[in-house]
């Protein structure tokens, strides 16, 4: 434990804290998602205008969450030329491992899992143990893998450019990248959002000064996040409610093309960007909030995985469940309960598990190298 919470002491928590608040808006998001649009939009049709409104009020937090954590990445990397995967691949397998575990044990307990067949389980459950990366058993770890695969190449460009030609490179990047991968629906998008956040943490840390007039910074950053927030809801609020009604429809998809590149072209830049400017205009140490932030990926791993996700959301959101009390309380409640829940587990691995499948895993690859690495020669026979 002393050992966890010294490698927290070296973190700026203010950051910190921003990651806590991150994995929280993509719960939030999940919630509305996966809980209401996907698994029981009867149920969310059933619900007054008012409900509907909070709920969408909700979706913004899942683009908004990831591209915080794509731009966290690229503000502490975008000058590093080594990567180490090992923390994170680990972590992966190691939760590969338990939701088969906690999928075993609720089968066991006959929870229903919803609009699966029995193979289909089987698959996801072994994708998720052996092949947690490339099988996109969960989305973010695929991009964020291959994001720092790609990094020491964005670096050599990017670490050594001036202001102007750090500009001139990110903006060819949003329009005939990033832009494009958008409009059509490209598969690899993810990856390309992962880079031009990382792009966007990268510039923020070489470029941008925090050390002045930093209360209009703060109050400028917020308006911009609160705005472009709000207007993300409004779109989402739309579109499940069909508030538009249109006489063609290549009209109709064209509209929603235009739609989904200000959601995510334009406003999850502008919130994003700015949420994280308003918190590294703060510096201060926590020792408590750096331990807790090293939990958000486990989180995200714990709560998000497909083989969780649908039983999770389809115990949670049910009729007779969300009218227990209002509607806000009940979410904000099942939001808090799942993170702390999680949190708890994750803290259980970092402290008394991590260490030691860390030092089993550097042992094997220890041996592995004095077996089977050729021993460099030196050069002068010597």
């Amino acid at each position: 434990m002393n050992v966890a919470l010294r490698a927290s002491n070296n973190r700026k928590s203010n950051i910190e804290l921003l990651r806590i608040i991150a994995i929280i808006f993509i719960i939030a998001h999940h919630l509305a998602v996966h809980g209401f649009h996907l698994l029981h939009p009867d149920i969310y049709n059933n619900l007054d205008n008012g409900s509907k409104v909070f709920i969408e009020l909700l979706m913004p937090g899942g683009a908004i969450g990831v591209s915080i954590f794509f731009i966290i990445c690229g503000y502490f990397k975008i000058n590093k030329d080594k990567i180490s995967l090992k923390k994170v691949l680990l972590e992966a397998i190691f939760y590969g491992l338990l939701i088969v575990l906690l999928f075993v044990i609720l089968k066991l307990c006959n929870v229903e899992y919803p609009k699966e067949p029995a193979i289909s389980n089987a698959k996801q459950l072994l994708t998720a143990i052996f092949n947690p990366v490339t099988s996109n058993a969960w989305w973010f770890l695929t991009s964020y893998i291959f994001l720092i695969l790609l990094s020491p190449v964005i670096n050599i460009v990017f670490s050594k450019v001036d202001l102007k030609g750090y500009i001139i490179l990110f903006l060819m990047i949003y329009l005939l990248i990033f832009t494009i991968d958008l409009i059509m629906e490209s598969k690899y998008f993810s990856i390309t959002r992962g880079i031009l956040f990382y792009l966007i943490g990268g510039f923020i840390f070489r470029f941008f000064n925090t050390s002045n007039k930093l209360i209009i910074k703060r109050i400028i950053s917020i308006i911009l996040f609160i705005t472009s927030w709000v207007f993300i809801s409004y779109l989402s609020y739309n579109f499940y409610n069909k508030s538009i009604v249109f006489d063609s429809k290549n009209i109709e998809i064209l509209y929603r093309d235009l739609m989904n590149y200000l959601e995510n072209g334009i406003l999850v830049v502008i919130a994003a960007t700015s949420i994280f400017i308003f918190f590294i205009s703060f510096n201060f140490n926590n020792k408590i909030i750096n331990l807790l932030a090293k939990t958000t990926f486990g989180i995200y791993l714990l709560h998000d995985n497909y083989i969780i996700r649908n039983i999770l959301w389809n115990l949670l959101i049910t009729n007779n469940n969300i009218n227990i009390m209002p509607l806000i309380v009940y979410s904000f409640i099942s939001i808090i309960s799942i993170f702390v829940i999680c949190m708890i587990i994750d803290l259980i691995r970092i402290l008394l598990v991590e260490d030691k499948y860390i030092k089993l895993t550097d042992r094997i690859i220890n041996s592995f190298k004095n077996k089977h690495y050729k021993k460099e020669e030196n050069e002068n026979n010597q």
